[in-house]
């Protein structure tokens, strides 16, 4: 029926719904039929990996995944290299990783730079103690863009926290949590966090 007035199930919008009313589940069910009915290639949904691979590459956070239409894709993802490392360095690889995947995956790609200061002993040293304190409350939690910015009476921490879909987590009680961490640390830290959902396998 849909076809024949030339439109998708995509198109139809709910009145009301909400992504609370998706269940992990559908998400799943949604990539397995987009792959199987060709609207989705199954080498598309494994791009993550094939940027993991390369050398120089310490992570990527905030993938963001756009189909128009059957056959186009259009891509954005944050990948972490070492802030160390030249960024004439560092922009050489981002821009060979965004021209081999429009090659192989035939996929339009915009690659965001986030360098990553891995050799500072405070911000290793908080990177593990929020590490510990994270899988301490839900073993499902990730965090990333963590940086620290210091000051003459207080030290601003900042990150964000990914939270997967199919965990129910009241984002208020989550950050109390977190806050009382480090206060056992030290007073002088503050934080600022922005909490991500992951709606992505």
């Amino acid at each position: 029926m849909l076809d024949r007035v030339g439109k998708r199930w995509e198109d139809l919008p709910v009145k009301n719904a909400t992504f609370d009313d998706l269940s992990e589940e559908a998400f799943k069910v949604f990539k397995e039929k987009s792959v199987k009915s060709g609207r989705l290639k199954l080498e598309d949904v494994e791009i993550e990996n094939e940027i993991l691979s390369y050398d120089g590459v310490l992570g990527i956070h905030d993938v963001i995944c756009h189909l128009y239409g059957p056959t186009k894709m259009f891509m954005s993802v944050h990948v972490e290299v070492d802030a160390k490392v030249n960024v004439m360095i560092s922009h050489d690889l981002i821009d060979n990783i965004e021209r081999d995947i429009r090659e192989k995956y035939h996929s339009e790609i915009t690659i965001h730079m986030d360098p990553v200061i891995c050799d500072n002993e405070e911000i290793n040293m908080l990177k593990n103690k929020t590490k510990e304190m994270l899988n301490k409350y839900n073993d499902k939690l990730r965090f990333h863009d963590f940086r620290i910015v210091s000051g003459p009476t207080h030290t601003n921490v900042l990150f964000d926290i990914v939270v997967p879909f199919e965990e129910k987590i009241k984002e208020d009680e989550l950050l109390l949590y977190i806050k009382e961490q480090y206060k056992l640390i030290d007073e002088k830290y503050n934080l600022v966090i922005n909490i991500d959902l992951d709606y992505t396998d």
